[in-house]
């Protein structure tokens, strides 16, 4: 396993960074020990429209003139893409941590409304109220789950907020393609996954975050 304390920070120094990706601490610890980011079981989604890419918020300053700027890259304020990192970090971060309890993605996993409002489980709209109770009959078949305990789960997936990983100045090498989604995002074919000696940053966003890196 990689040094944790050589990538983990508390905050992160924008000078040597030109990439963010925002993703679990589960995909943070298998990075460590693997060397490598890659799709794990807990992050594998059932409606991943592109096999093998990872996506990333660039910073700015280092893609003003870069050529996928014609490819309709728009590279918006480094406070932009932090938020935007932060954003997916906390989505993977629920999603990774309910998949790896209960070993399976669920179809209804992306409409729950875990991180949409302040104080989980007040739901606002009738389509993650819907999600909600469907996923709680299928983990009633799946796993033999009470209610009580998939609203336990929930919950307890509620206050993950994921972790960001900085990419240094040698990123710049790998292949870049052009957004496929977000303007502001670039992103990369690694079918084996992102070699750690491109992450110079593993930043923490929650408590639990902090506390399991530290314990490694």
């Amino acid at each position: 396993m990689i040094r944790v304390e050589n990538l983990v920070r508390k905050n992160i120094n924008r000078e040597h960074v030109t990439l963010i990706h925002g993703t679990s601490v589960e995909a943070a610890c298998a990075l460590l020990q693997k060397g490598r980011l890659v799709i794990e079981p807990f992050s594998d989604r059932l409606d991943r429209g592109y096999p093998g890419y990872l996506f990333f918020s660039v910073h700015g300053i280092y893609f003003r003139d870069h050529p996928l700027t014609k490819q309709g890259l728009n590279p918006g304020t480094w406070e932009r893409a932090v938020e935007a990192s932060q954003s997916y970090a906390q989505q993977n971060a629920q999603e990774h941590y309910i998949v790896s309890q209960i070993g399976y993605y669920s179809k209804y996993l992306a409409d729950l409304p875990l991180a949409r409002s302040k104080k989980f489980p007040e739901v606002e709209f009738a389509p993650q109220i819907d999600a909600l109770f469907d996923f709680i009959e299928e983990l009633k078949v799946t796993k033999g789950y009470s209610s009580k305990e998939v609203w336990r789960l929930c919950e307890q997936a509620s206050v993950r907020k994921g972790v960001l990983l900085t990419c240094g100045v040698n990123a710049l090498e790998l292949k870049l393609e052009p957004p496929k989604e977000a303007i502001e995002e670039v992103c990369i074919d690694l079918p084996q996954g992102l070699d750690i000696q491109y992450i110079n940053g593993i930043i923490p966003l929650g408590e639990i975050e902090r506390e399991v890196l530290s314990s490694l």
